[in-house]
Order: structure tokens, then C-alpha cells, then sequence
């Protein structure tokens, strides 16, 4: 324990050697260490940057609007509701790299792994000038426990990487101010102390679990003196004030912006309680016993009836008190580092009522600040250790911290691999959380690319999929919307708008859900209903690419071609990597003339999306229109070699062959069309003219 916990003991001890004695050798340059740090953070998070985007990265980067411009820009500081979150640092560092990469989606996964590594540096700084021994030890825990996989491979999660790295430096001016007032009087660091503020400022910004900083500090003062004066109280009001002005508005939000009200989120006090009790105990089981990491673990069944409930606020209130009553003996540590741990993560306990509290409790990134405090028990367990044996044996000592230290990023460097995409991660979740609801209905979204080439046992897997996922959760809205999606791509009308108006029964003002009612509404040939639903959609959620999607084609079926272009191109500045809204808008373009604009959208499309069958036979047909034949069949030859299910593909390559006199080749393609597609009459029509054709 440092010198200030010691004073307290009843008997002097003799002076322990000082904390760098535990410090590797190689080390005894900072500069090292922090290279070390660096390099081992690429190596165990290197699948990270072989990864895509997963879950909520479009509403963050890919899809997000306000990434496109400098109007975006401002929008992002002074529009509520421009972003999924009022995180303006955040976004603004998004927006940045999305002018310099814009989806190249391992740009932003390095910046994730340069930020946590510098976090861990941070860590050691902090820990340092705290005089704490083993704050290597705990940098380096810090660095590659795999609790912490979700913060730095979730692109998302850059609230958290960023948030911290402000937070921690924040806290090191701070303690520089501190440090510096003895030494200059009353004056004396004013400059870290607003430097501190700053920083802090930025941090709220980027994410409001941060407002934990000023109780901290107050911790730490109270840690190193044995008690906390008037004057110290003084320098945090700024912080508080801070602090509290920002969650208010990120409460605000919430509730108003995000939609965290209703059913899911009506808990008693009580309930709220047990939660937090058992939530504090499971991050502590995960850090210190990592296995079985979900990136989203099942709702817990609150139920105050049930008196094993309440043994986890009571076992954590006693062992508070067990600290407490030993703080004399032991120090003030351990209290101090189980109530960081506590504190910080007092935001996320259930308290306040978060969005993700509709599916989940918990989650491994809500404790990636809060970490610090166990691990920090941890590295000073360690280098007490190192101490003892360093005189016996100097090579166990170092094996000890070098072995965890091996064994977590191994740990952390499998669990990277699982954020590679969609279908991994979610896949990876049903495994370990086969009762999370929320996991088959989004591997069942993530499945659904280009509905063109879903086949029958694609549409059962998906049906099985989100059925599994109405069942485990029948009042489910977002279930009842995807079964909505996928009855559009079978055909089932009727079933569509069945499940959509039941998913606007539970959530009346689910954008997506009036989508696809406004959708299912329009192929039943009801366009003016379809259309007031679309419109009504776009207006509870303009950012939505579907419902603009969905409103030009009803507005093309009308014959309003300049609105059903606006829709489109609104569609597509939204999520540019909307498939069907560009091929739409493309052949909207073709039918009405204009074919260079429509050439060059189908030139992006199949720029982002080089295996669509459907966009090389859109373009074939187009390439008919400029009389370019030969082109023509390359397009067409392409469709089926992705796609020997595409009927037309191969009829419209059979009619090109038979022009060009190959009539064997063009009776073999009409044949393939009508296997594929029965009931295609053009192809049998074709295949008995090409059969009559080849008969001497």
C-alpha cells in the first residue's frame, strides 16, 4: 500500500522498496513502455482491422447524414437529433475520417486501437503519479482484457475510447493542479486546473458516463490525505456543475429523442436496486474470471417475490462495510478502488433509464472506465507479489504479470475475431446467449443483402430465425417488423401489412414498422394510403433510406417522376449503399430517358455491389438500349454465372445467341430459363423458336 495508507497501521513497518523496483528493466524507459504498449495493442486487436461495420455503425458512419457535409458539421453541435447521441466530439472525429476514408471501415477501427492504447498509457501516467505500485501492470491489464474487445473493436463504442482518453487525461491534470498548489501558493496550477476542466468538458461530450470524474477525483483526495476539505470541494463545483448539466441533457434525450419510455422501462425503486446489485457483481465475475463474453447478454427476469434477489445488494452493501471497518488495517485501497468501480458504473445500473435497458442490462462496454478500479487492485496484488519474490526468485516474478498478461491478450485477440460482421457477431451471441431474442431477429436483418438472391432455404432460415425471436419475445415490435420485411421479399402481401400494423400497435411511431406497412400497402395497389404512410414515416424518422426508398417507387408508379428522383437521391445520400434504391432509381432513369444517368448509377452499384446478378442483367438491358450487343452479353453472361436461377438472364443472353447465329448455345440458355422459371412464356416461346431454328 502507498505511504498514505500506512500511516494508519498500528505498528511502524519497515520502508518497502519503492514500486519501480518491480519494473522490468527493458521498461525503465516510459517511452519503451508505451511503445510496447502500442505494438501489443495492433497485435491482439489485428482482426479488429480486418473488420467491417456491425451493428448501429450505419446510423453512426455509414448511413449518417450529417458525415456528408460541413452543414452536417454544424448540425452534429447544434441540432438535437441529427445523431443517434448528442456526442459532438464523437461525431465530429467521425466526420473528419470520413472525409479522409469515408467507408473504408479499418480507418476507424485504427483509431479505436490507437485511442484504447493510448489509454492504457494514460492509465500508467495517472497510476504513476499517484505512487500506486504495479501501475504497469495494470496499464497492460487494462490494455488486453478482453472485457474491453467490445469498446475498441465496435466502431460505435468510439464514445468510450474517445470519452476515456479525455476522461483520464482530465484526471492527470488534476492531479497536477493538485500536486502544483503546495509549491506556488494559492495560485499555484491554475493552468492544469483549467486545462482539467477542458478536457473534462470534451470528455461529457463525447460520452456523459463520464460526469462520475469530480466524485472520483474527490475519492483520490480523500485515498491520499484521510479526509477532504472545503477547499477541494470548491475546485470540483465546476465539474460537478458540468457534469450534471450534460447527463441532464443526455437523460433528456433519452427519453425524448432515443424513445427509452414504455413497458420495458416501468421499474419500481426496488427493482431498480436489485438490479444494480447483481449487475455490479457480474462485472466484477467478468473481469475476474472472463469467459463466455456475449456481445449482448439476456434481460434478466426481475422479481421482488424472490428472496435470493436481494443477497447481491446486501452481499455488496456488507462488503462495503467489511472495507470500511477495515480501512485502518489494510488502507483505504481497496474502498477506495471498490467504490471507483461502483461510482463509475453508476450510470449504467439501472438507475437511469438507457435505451439498451429494453433488451439488456448489461454489457461489456459499460464497464470499460470502471475496469480501473479492480485492475488496479489487481497490479498492486501483482507487484506486492513481485516484491516478496523478486529476492528468491527474480524469473517467477517477472512470469507471474507476463503470463496474465499472455493468456488475456490471447483471450482478447479471439474474442476481436468475432466483431469481423453482422453474421459473426450475431452468430457468435446465439451460442452463448441462445435465449437473446434480440440476436436471431438481427442475424435474421443481417442475412437480408439483396433479397434477389434469398432461395427457398435462405426465406426458411430466415423465417426460422425471426420466429425463434417472436417466441422468446412476443410483445417485440422490431420482430414483428423483419417478419413484416420478409413476407415483402416472398410475396406475402397480406402477411406484410399483418405484421407491420401489429408492430405499430406496440410502437406506434416505429419509422421502420410504417415503412413497411406503406410498403405492403402500395403492392396491393392502395398508393394513397401507401403514400401518407411513407410521408408519415420520413417525418418521424427523416435519416430512414427505406421510407424514402419506398415513397419514390410509389411516387414512380404514380407518374411523378421529379419527386420520385428527389425521394431517391434522398434515399441515397442517406445510406449510399442502399441496393435496391439505387437500382430502382436507375431503371426510373432508363424508363424515362435519361440513360448516361442512369448508365452511371448502374456503374456504382456494381461498384459496391460487384456479385448482384440483378445489376448486371439491369445493365445488360441498358446496354441494349445504346445498341452495344457485345457488352450486352458480357452483362447477361455475368447475371447467370452469379445467379443460374435468373430465367430472364438467361432468355434475354438466349435471344442475343440466336441473333448471332450460335443456335445451339441459344437453345441451351432458353432451356435454363425455363427450369429456372416455369412459367416465363417469353422463354418458351424463345425455346421452341431456337429448337425449329437448329433442325436442318
Amino acid at each position: 500500500m502507498p505511504a498514505a495508507d500506512r500511516k494508519h497501521s498500528r505498528r511502524a513497518r519497515p520502508a518497502k522498496p519503492a514500486a519501480r523496483t518491480a519494473w522490468p528493466a527493458v521498461w525503465r524507459s516510459k517511452w519503451a513502455f508505451f511503445a510496447c504498449l502500442l505494438v501489443l495493442a495492433i497485435v491482439v486487436y489485428w482482426p479488429a482491422l480486418n473488420s467491417g461495420f456491425i451493428w448501429d455503425d450505419d446510423d453512426y458512419v455509414t448511413a449518417n447524414p450529417a458525415l456528408r457535409s460541413l452543414a452536417g458539421l454544424r448540425d452534429i453541435w447544434f441540432r438535437f437529433g441529427s445523431t443517434p447521441q448528442y456526442y459532438p466530439v464523437v461525431f465530429s472525429t467521425f466526420w473528419l475520417e470520413y472525409q479522409i476514408w469515408q467507408d473504408w471501415a479499418p480507418g476507424y477501427h485504427l483509431v479505436n486501437v490507437l485511442l484504447h492504447a493510448a489509454n492504457a498509457g494514460l492509465v500508467y501516467l495517472v497510476l504513476s503519479r499517484l505512487s500506486i505500485p504495479g501501475a504497469w501492470v495494470a496499464a497492460m491489464l487494462f490494455l488486453v482484457h478482453p472485457v474491453q474487445v467490445e469498446s475498441v473493436a465496435w466502431i460505435t463504442e468510439r464514445k468510450n475510447t474517445l470519452s476515456a482518453c479525455l476522461y483520464l487525461a482530465a484526471g492527470w491534470s488534476y492531479l497536477q493542479f493538485l500536486d502544483d498548489q503546495p509549491r506556488q501558493g494559492r495560485g499555484g496550477g491554475l493552468r492544469w486546473y483549467a486545462g482539467a476542466v477542458l478536457l473534462y468538458a470534451a470528455a461529457l461530450l463525447s460520452k456523459t458516463v463520464t460526469c462520475s470524474l469530480p466524485a472520483a477525483l474527490l475519492l483520490l483526495v480523500w485515498w491520499r490525505r484521510g479526509r477532504v476539505t472545503r477547499r477541494d470541494l470548491i475546485a470540483t463545483l465546476p465539474l460537478f456543475a458540468l457534469g450534471i448539466a450534460l447527463a441532464a441533457v443526455t437523460v433528456y434525450l433519452e427519453r425524448h429523442h432515443v424513445g427509452a419510455v414504455g413497458d420495458d422501462w416501468s421499474l419500481t425503486p426496488l427493482d431498480r436496486l436489485l438490479i444494480a446489485g447483481r449487475a455490479l457483481w457480474f462485472y466484477g465475475c467478468k473481469l475476474l474470471w472472463p469467459t463466455r463474453l456475449s456481445f449482448v447478454y439476456p434481460r434478466w427476469q426481475i422479481d421482488t417475490a424472490q428472496w435470493w434477489q436481494y443477497l447481491y445488494p446486501v452481499a455488496g452493501a456488507t462488503s462495503l462495510a467489511l472495507l470500511w471497518g477495515l480501512r485502518r488495517r489494510i488502507g483505504r485501497g481497496p474502498l477506495v478502488a471498490i467504490l471507483f468501480f461502483g461510482g463509475t458504473l453508476l450510470p449504467a445500473l439501472g438507475f437511469v433509464n438507457i435505451y439498451p435497458m429494453r433488451y439488456t442490462f448489461v454489457a461489456d462496454h459499460y464497464q470499460y472506465l470502471a475496469s480501473l478500479g479492480i485492475l488496479t487492485l489487481v497490479g498492486v496484488g501483482i507487484a506486492w507479489l513481485m516484491r516478496r519474490w523478486s529476492f528468491r526468485s527474480p524469473a517467477l516474478s517477472a512470469a507471474v504479470p507476463s503470463l496474465l498478461v499472455l493468456l488475456l491478450a490471447i483471450a482478447s485477440h479471439a474474442q476481436t475475431a468475432i466483431y469481423h460482421d453482422q453474421v459473426a457477431l450475431w452468430t457468435d451471441t446465439i451460442a452463448k446467449s441462445p435465449r437473446c431474442w434480440m440476436a436471431y431477429n438481427n442475424l435474421g436483418t443481417a442475412l437480408v443483402q439483396d433479397p434477389s438472391t434469398l432461395g427457398p432455404e435462405q426465406l426458411a432460415r430466415l423465417d426460422q430465425l425471426f420466429g425463434t425471436a417472436l417466441e422468446l419475445n412476443p410483445r417485440n415490435p422490431e420482430t414483428q417488423n423483419s417478419l413484416a420485411s420478409l413476407r415483402l421479399i416472398e410475396g406475402r402481401v397480406h402477411a406484410a401489412a399483418r405484421h407491420a400494423r401489429e408492430a405499430l400497435r406496440l410502437a406506434p411511431e416505429f419509422a421502420n414498422a410504417r415503412s413497411n406497412y406503406g410498403a405492403a400497402l402500395a403492392r396491393q395497389g392502395n398508393l394513397t394510403d401507401a403514400r401518407h404512410e411513407l410521408e408519415l414515416a420520413i417525418r418521424l424518422n427523416p435519416a430512414l433510406a427505406e421510407a424514402h426508398g419506398n415513397l419514390a417507387n410509389v411516387l414512380t408508379t404514380q407518374g411523378h417522376f421529379p419527386e420520385a428522383v428527389a425521394q431517391y437521391q434522398s434515399a441515397l445520400r442517406i445510406n449510399p449503399d442502399y441496393y435496391l434504391a439505387r437500382l430502382n432509381y436507375a431503371l426510373t432513369l432508363a424508363d424515362h430517358g435519361q440513360l448516361e444517368e442512369s448508365l452511371r448509377q448502374y456503374g456504382l452499384l456494381l461498384a459496391r455491389r460487384p456479385d448482384s446478378a440483378e445489376g448486371h442483367y439491369q445493365l445488360g438491358n441498358l446496354q441494349l438500349k445504346f445498341q452495344r450487343a457485345d457488352l450486352a452479353r458480357e452483362r447477361f453472361q455475368t447475371a447467370v454465372r452469379l445467379d443460374p436461377r435468373h430465367g430472364q438472364a438467361y432468355n434475354n443472353l438466349g435471344a442475343l445467341l440466336l441473333q448471332e447465329g450460335d443456335r445451339a448455345a441459344a437453345v441451351e440458355c432458353f432451356t435454363r430459363a425455363v427450369a429456372a422459371d416455369p412459367g416465363n412464356v417469353s422463354a418458351r416461346n424463345n425455346l421452341h423458336a431456337a429448337r425449329r431454328a437448329l433442325r436442318p
